[in-house]
């Protein structure tokens, strides 16, 4: 995650400092810097060059960054599709469903369920990985016995409820897929490239979709003091741009701290 953070804001930084070269503006300073343990990098194109070339110039050098973060997100997916994907499918079988984790004091561990164990059996139905043992168990309700298990052996469990969702079966288990030779090192760094690629993804998607925000001095900010100063003036712009900033703190600050409350 963290170098994946890393190439994510070296590319989104590299990008403002390619665009503004492109329009013969300088770039007074560039480099790599650390947040604590996050490593991070700048750019700094010359602000009073910058200040002075038309908006749509301007605009270019502020959205490259979030653009670039958004193809980059892109070519991810068509990666995940095109490539990975299908090797992943062709080179790994699913033999079962495996459980990470089980709850304390919730119906599977009081049944005597483990985690790490191979089980291909629900309800008498063979399943090999765990969009299938989902599916089985879609329809679960409280009370419903569900059994689970493998050549070797079986459970019986009886679903409770929680109170988030209480119409719904609950067992306490984490569940995930096992595949063939899967504790083998090539399955190992197959895995780590793919979730290298998916934090990638996740990481240039939000870091490009945050950066076009209305708000402040980031890119998404700037872009729309200009858009403020062209309609409204430099003053009058100036205080819609700084309203729309404060408003959008505000609410961003709500969202984090109902959930937290909650």
């Amino acid at each position: 995650g963290i170098i994946s953070l890393f190439m994510v804001v070296v590319i989104h930084e590299f990008s403002h400092g390619v665009v503004a070269r492109a329009y013969n503006i300088p770039v007074k300073s560039s480099g790599f810097v650390l947040f604590g343990p996050l490593p991070g990098a700048f750019v700094e194109p010359d602000e009073k060059k910058l200040r002075k070339q038309p908006n749509k110039v301007q605009n270019s050098i502020f959205s490259a960054g979030p653009f670039s973060n958004v193809l980059t997100a892109i070519v991810i997916i068509i990666l995940f599709l095109a490539v990975i994907g299908p090797i992943f499918s062709n080179a790994f079988t699913p033999v079962g469903i495996a459980f990470t984790k089980v709850d304390e004091g919730q119906p599977a561990e009081k049944a005597g369920v483990k985690t790490g164990e191979i089980y291909t059996v629900i309800n008498g139905k063979q399943v090999k990985d765990s969009s299938e043992f989902i599916q089985a168990l879609k329809d679960l309700k409280p009370g419903d016995e569900v059994s689970i298990g493998n050549d070797e052996q079986s459970y019986a469990i009886t679903a409770t409820s929680r109170k988030e969702q209480p119409e719904k079966g609950y067992l306490g288990v984490h569940v995930t897929t096992r595949y063939y030779n899967d504790q083998g090192l090539g399955f190992q760094l197959f895995s780590m490239l793919v979730e290298f690629l998916n934090w990638i993804y996740i990481l240039s998607l939000g870091l490009g979709l945050a950066n076009l925000l209305p708000l402040g001095p980031i890119d998404g900010g700037r872009m729309f003091q200009l858009l403020m100063h062209k309609h409204f003036g430099a003053e009058k712009g100036n205080r819609f741009w700084a309203h729309i900033s404060f408003l959008l703190v505000a609410l961003l600050l709500i969202l984090i701290v109902m959930p937290i409350i909650k």
